[in-house]
């Protein structure tokens, strides 16, 4: 699908670096043929089947793969996982990966490198899990409750 290929055009090209290195763009170099096939199978099972139970291990298995690569790169799959933990309706997991996207975020190249519409994406999908895990409904019951305490 155009989306996928939107997705893969986004997340490559990618670089190979030793554990804990910074990698650059400049550095990158191209994805293995395993590695772009299991990127292409998790996008295909995530969009195109819409089978979210082949997705999860196959974005796990691509996000295994990526942990040399850019931080950027790698930071997209986790949201996408993120994504599919919802589908699943596992909002504690995709928390967990929005968490690691955030810490990104929050780094001077993360600023820089994410539009603002990922970034956008990115909270919309935290407040889902939030809401999906009951978080933000008992704040605001405990908003409301306090609000006609003080009435």
């Amino acid at each position: 699908s155009s989306m996928m290929e939107g997705i893969l055009q986004w997340i490559l090209p990618v670089a190979n670096a030793e554990e804990g290195s910074i990698i650059t763009l400049e550095e990158a170099v191209e994805p293995t043929e395993e590695e772009i096939a299991i990127l292409k199978d998790a996008m295909n099972a995530l969009y195109d089947e819409q089978n979210f139970v082949k997705a999860e291990p196959l974005l796990t298995r691509a996000i295994s793969m990526w942990e040399t690569k850019p931080a950027f790169e790698r930071n997209e799959l986790y949201h996408l996982r993120g994504n599919c933990y919802m589908y699943l309706r596992r909002p504690a997991e995709a928390l967990k990966d929005y968490d690691k996207v955030v810490k990104y975020l929050e780094t001077e190249e993360g600023a820089e490198l994410t539009p603002q519409e990922d970034k956008q994406s990115l909270f919309l999908a935290i407040a889902r899990a939030l809401r999906s895990k009951g978080v933000l409904s008992s704040d605001i019951n405990i908003a409301k409750k306090q609000q006609a305490e003080a009435a």
